[in-house]
Order: C-alpha cells, then sequence, then structure tokens
C-alpha cells in the first residue's frame, strides 16, 4: 500500500472541506470523494512502504523545521483526463512552494517511485473534492457544491503520514514540535 505524506488543516477548515464532501456524497457518485478516514489535506508526496519506517522519522525532522502555515484559497479546479479531479486550489506562494521543497530536501534519500506529479517542477498543492469523475459526474459534483460558502482561508497545522487505501494512519505530527533523535550507543 502506497504511503501519502500530507499536511493537514486547522479544525474549522477540515469541517468546511468536510461539509463539502458530505455535499458531493449526496449525489451517490462512484469515487466522489476521498475516504470519509481520511482528513482533509493537501499532499506533499507519494512513496512505496518499503520506506514507513524512515518516513515517520523524516516527517518528524520536517515537522520540527515548519511552523503552522496560513494559506488562502482561490479557486475551484480540476484535473481534467479520462476521469477528472474536482479540487480546492490555494493560492501557490513563494513560502508553500518552500514548504514542499523542505519536504523534499528532509526525505531527500527516499524516491518518488510511481507518483512524478508530486516533484518539484510538476506539483499542484490541491485539496482533492471529488476523484476519478467522469463528466457527468463532475458536473453533478460541482454542482452540489456551487451554491455553498468555500473556505477562503486555512492553517496547515500538521503532517501526516497514512497508507492508503483504506487509510491507516502511521503518524500525525503538529507542525512545528520539537524534534529530538535519540541515538543508543
Amino acid at each position: 500500500m502506497p504511503i501519502a505524506v500530507e499536511l493537514t488543516f486547522d479544525g474549522k477548515t477540515a469541517d468546511d472541506i468536510r461539509k463539502l464532501w458530505r455535499l458531493i456524497d449526496k449525489q451517490h457518485l462512484s469515487h466522489h470523494h476521498p475516504d470519509f478516514e481520511s482528513a482533509p489535506h493537501i499532499t506533499l508526496g507519494v512513496y512505496d512502504d518499503s520506506a514507513e519506517g524512515v518516513l515517520v522519522k523524516f516527517a518528524r525532522q520536517f515537522a520540527a523545521q515548519q511552523g503552522p502555515y496560513g494559506l488562502t484559497f482561490s479557486s475551484l479546479g480540476v484535473f481534467k483526463g479520462r476521469d477528472n479531479t474536482l479540487f480546492l486550489a490555494p493560492r501557490v506562494d513563494e513560502e508553500l512552494l518552500h514548504i514542499h521543497r523542505l519536504w523534499h530536501a528532509v526525505s531527500r534519500d527516499v524516491p518518488l517511485p510511481h507518483f512524478s506529479h508530486y516533484s518539484h517542477d510538476q506539483w499542484e498543492p490541491h485539496v482533492t473534492l471529488g476523484i476519478d469523475l467522469n463528466t457527468k459526474q463532475f458536473v453533478r459534483a460541482f454542482q452540489a457544491i456551487a451554491d455553498h460558502p468555500i473556505p477562503k482561508h486555512g492553517t496547515l497545522m500538521g503532517v501526516r503520514l497514512v497508507k492508503f487505501s483504506p487509510t491507516k494512519v502511521l503518524a500525525d505530527i503538529p507542525l512545528g514540535e520539537t524534534y529530538t533523535e535519540i541515538t543508543h550507543n
């Protein structure tokens, strides 16, 4: 099972995003939303599960170097393909790109196996609202949330490692948490 490294939100922002998931869920769309066990998030990278132990260590190091970060959501978007993904997009600024570069600097010894769209030059930060939607499903999902409030601001509060699918949390670490590695001589 792959392991995702995710940035998670403050409680209010997460609740607001879950409300959007529930509105889409009422449309009974196939593969319409992330697993409800999942926390609303922005993914930094996805790795093979063979890296599990070292990723937890790197997540603690990363969290110690990166405090909470406030962002602004700028739009709804779509990744167009055979199956569409509906998402909430943050405004991309230098600090958000710095956070992504910091993660990849800390975890540089772990390759991104099959998910190159998380590399430096291809990353598009987003919060998935609906995934694997054909055109009709995409329209229904968009219509379900079009007249409802979309979060304007949020704060990234933690880094979370999860195996999927189904979702299994491996680590949930607050950003800014002090990390000290203990070594045995």
